[in-house]
């Protein structure tokens, strides 16, 4: 085939007549055709050239290796010596390379032609771009202009029939045009394999329901709207992307109702009626979801499951039988009026079975007597019933109530739990005691509380004292036990946090709105881990701790409280093995009675933060409570206190922190440095005595944010 085969000529050349009722107009889509004729045939011929070029081309390179072979091998060219004498050898070697020049040469001549055919695609292309078709339509455009201003117009009906009939014929052939346009776009040529690589990644980032809880509240009242995700890009890009993902079976393992029933039968069909996760939208919109009897065969490869609405119809879900794959089950519920609904027993036809490994419930009421499936029931209150199952998961977040007959010994067995790594609960804090109390979890099991103050709440007064009593009693007695044994870094501090963050067990997902935000709080945190640095995590060049293994926040709300006393909550000498501990108060100001026994309950203790009344009580009493620190402590931070207050006097604090110092080789104490505000140095406010004495200071900065416009920024703030 030769390059003067390929030119064709296109004929450009029509009439333009009135419009008289019969007139055909094809004029341009008869173009578009001939075009879009004419640029297959250069496509086709060019690709066939491109194919034998590289076909001849590697047949050539074949039969030149095999006579470099050899002349390289010497044992097979000794015997094509001796098979045909030297001068065959050579005659065969002239005759190979003449061969594979000639090949090569035609597979060069043929690759110029494809060339010149790729170019004549181009030129044809750029051709059809900026003349013919353009001034075409132009002309087609000028003539119905014409007859558009005619003043009497005749048979309209039928001038716009054939008009539209045109139009409709142009856009299908602009559609094939485009088409073809998008075929030389590089995303359109990404292999398979490549496409659903992406679309998997991309339906992770981009999913398609909500499968955070911490957007389960919004998702729930309507606040967050259902959502398309990955499937709007992998769908409604190009039909090459469309056709990509339709076809990919494990793209739709995730099928949910929030985008309509076309949708989820939709995802049901895609996935071979086998989805692994299920996300059911109940009541959106007041449309209830009703399970049809069809889906029960879905179920069973269903790991995961999360039914979300504002009124969930326990009667509808409870028909199904238990998923006897399910891993995760959540269950999410909204009301306007807190009508909230009571845990339904059970869960499912047939009860829960033993692949459970996480339960969310949000928003539901333990009901009646015998939850077994849930593992909760101890007389009136609910708690975690002894189980021979360890594996099966405890809720997220219940409410208690403990009366007098709850804590008798019968009542306070222990709950044997070896492998429960997590526990997150907002309740009652008598309820949080008992359940401390009794909880023998996993070594490494991290716990995650908030309740309100337990001073002037239920339960009856003895009550609240037979409790305490009975846990610090616990703690103290199995102080090298209990799981608040390990703790080596602990924390008590008065803030306003401005969230309080749970966890979902066995991940890093957040909680949802449960989450309580109390405006004046105590907190109590314990690390595992000897890191003082968790404690400066509020000044410059300290970074952010990661989450406690110990957390437990106290709402003090109430205006009228303004000490605490930690002590009469939860003793320090619960733990042991304390190295670091930080006593930071704030607006809620801390009351320490016995500073020696305080001392003496984390006598390990190497390094120590007081704030604010805390460090002035701690420098300032008559009892001189600093003459009881303990000897292995090297760093002292004392912050937010008032230097140079009591010039000249012999007492006051810098007083204090001087006599300190210079009694240490007398004391025997390890102490190598304190550690005050920016302000307090930078502005030298202390007296003499404490240059005097020798005092080693370091400074610690609070970030930039914190100033004078910043709510929580005070007088004492920078010191």
């Amino acid at each position: 085939m030769s390059a003067q085969t390929m030119s064709t000529t296109i004929c450009t050349t029509s009439t333009l007549t009135p419009f008289h009722g019969t007139t055909t107009h094809t004029l341009p889509v008869r173009l578009i055709n001939q075009l879009k004729a004419h640029i297959t045939f250069l496509h086709s011929f060019a690709n066939e050239l491109e194919t034998e070029a590289i076909q001849e081309m590697a047949a050539a390179r074949k039969e030149k290796r095999f006579m470099d072979k050899i002349v390289r091998n010497v044992r097979v060219r000794q015997a094509a010596l001796q098979a045909w004498g030297v001068e065959g050898l050579n005659a065969v070697l002239r005759e190979t390379n003449v061969r594979f020049l000639t090949k090569r040469r035609i597979a060069a001549e043929k690759w110029s032609v494809a060339l010149q055919a790729r170019e004549e695609i181009r030129k044809e292309l750029n051709m059809a771009k900026d003349t013919r078709v353009k001034s075409l339509l132009d002309e087609r455009t000028a003539f119905y202009s014409t007859i558009a201003q005619e003043r009497f117009l005749e048979a309209a009906t039928e001038r716009i029939a054939a008009f539209d009939e045109e139009l409709g014929d142009i856009k299908n052939s602009l559609a094939l045009l485009l088409r073809q346009r998008n075929m030389l776009v590089t995303a359109y040529r990404l292999p398979v394999e490549l496409l659903c690589h992406i679309f998997s990644d991309l339906s992770q980032l981009e999913p398609h329901y909500y499968p955070d809880p911490a957007d389960h509240e919004k998702y729930a009242s309507g606040v967050l709207r259902p959502r398309m995700g990955w499937i709007k890009a992998a769908t409604q890009v190009c039909g090459n992307w469309r056709q990509v993902a339709l076809a990919d079976t494990s793209l739709w393992r995730i099928t949910t109702t929030s985008l309509g029933r076309e949708w989820e039968a939709r995802m049901l069909r895609l996935s071979g009626g086998r989805p692994t996760e299920f996300d059911v939208w109940d009541g959106w919109e007041g449309e209830a979801w009703i399970p049809d009897p069809s889906l029960q065969p879905m179920m069973l490869s269903i790991a995961k499951l999360q039914i979300i609405g504002p009124d969930l119809d326990q009667g509808s879900w409870r028909k199904l039988a238990v998923p006897p794959a399910i891993r995760v089950l959540r269950l999410h519920t909204f009301s306007d009026n807190h009508g909230y609904p009571s845990v339904p027993d059970p869960i499912f036809y047939g009860g829960l079975g033993d692949t459970l490994r996480e339960l969310y419930m949000q928003n539901f009421r333990v009901g009646a007597v015998g939850q077994r499936s849930l593992f909760l029931y101890v007389g009136p209150q609910w708690l975690l019933e002894p189980s021979s199952q360890p594996g099966k998961p405890c809720n997220q977040a219940i409410f208690f109530w403990v009366d007098e007959d709850d804590i008798t010994p019968d009542n306070l067995a222990p709950i044997e739990r070896p492998h429960l790594a997590n526990v997150e609960i907002f309740s009652s804090w008598d309820a949080i005691f008992i359940l401390l109390l009794r909880l023998r979890a996993s070594p490494t099991v991290r716990y995650t509380l908030a309740s309100e103050c337990p001073f002037d709440s239920p339960p009856e007064p003895n009550v609240a004292v037979d409790i305490k009593l009975s846990l610090a009693n616990y703690l103290t007695t199995n102080r090298e036990t209990s799981i608040l044994s390990q703790m080596k870094t602990v924390e008590w501090r008065s803030c306003s946090p401005s969230a309080w963050r749970g966890r979902i067990a066995g991940t890093n997902v957040p909680a949802g709105s449960v989450d309580p935000v109390f405006r004046k709080t105590l907190v109590l945190s314990a690390w595992r881990e000897d890191n003082p640095d968790y404690l400066l995590s509020d000044y410059v060049g300290y970074g952010s701790p990661p989450n406690p293994d110990f957390h437990f926040a106290f709402d003090f709300s109430d205006e009228s409280v303004e000490y605490c006393i930690i002590d009469e909550i939860l003793p320090l000498d619960i733990f042991p093995s304390a190295r670091c501990l930080s006593l930071q108060s704030g607006r809620l100001r801390f009351d320490i009675i016995d500073w020696r026994g305080l001392f003496e309950s984390v006598s390990m203790l190497t390094w120590l933060r007081l704030d604010r009344n805390v460090a002035e009580m701690f420098l300032n009493s008559r009892s001189e409570p600093w003459k009881s620190l303990p000897k292995r402590v090297k760093t002292i931070a004392l912050l937010g206190v008032n230097w140079g207050l009591y010039s000249g006097e012999e007492r006051g604090p810098d007083r204090s922190l001087a006599r300190l110092w210079t009694a240490r080789s007398k004391t025997g104490s390890s102490l190598e440095r304190v550690i005050v505000g920016h302000t307090s140095i930078r502005y030298d406010y202390f007296n003499e005595c404490v240059h005097d004495a020798g005092v080693v200071l370091a400074e610690v900065h609070r970030p930039e944010w914190l100033d004078e416009g910043h709510e929580d920024w005070d007088e004492q703030t920078d010191w």
